[in-house]
């Protein structure tokens, strides 16, 4: 069943159930952001079909499906993948309470299909 969770993650991956910009907002005191600073109340707008895409981080194959992905690299490449990869869901308080009725549904589809 391996095989099947990368197959899963890479349909995710590739392609995210929502696509468009979704908004954090910045806490108090400001914060850094890859060596930028955002002040406080300033909101920052993240896709996840960009982070998932993102060719510096997946490859020159990003917008490949290749399921392979998700067991090349070392144990840290690949947890790091995960977290990325689970950025379809969001992340923290908000993220999307159905996150774990939805990965039992999709397991569960693909094994009673024939």
């Amino acid at each position: 069943m391996p095989y099947l969770q990368a197959v899963i993650k890479e349909g995710l991956r590739v392609h995210p159930p929502v696509t468009g910009l979704m908004f954090k907002d910045v806490p108090h005191g400001g914060d850094t952001l890859n060596g930028y600073f955002v002040p406080e109340g300033a909101r920052v707008g993240w896709t996840s079909f960009g982070i998932l895409h993102d060719v510096a981080f997946w490859g020159e194959d990003a917008k490949l499906f290749r399921p392979e992905r998700w067991f090349q690299g070392t144990p840290e490449d690949i947890r790091n993948k995960e977290a990325r990869g689970d950025m379809v869901f969001a992340y923290g308080k908000w993220q999307c309470l159905g996150k774990e009725v939805a990965k039992i549904e999709l397991n569960k589809i693909f094994v009673e299909v024939r």
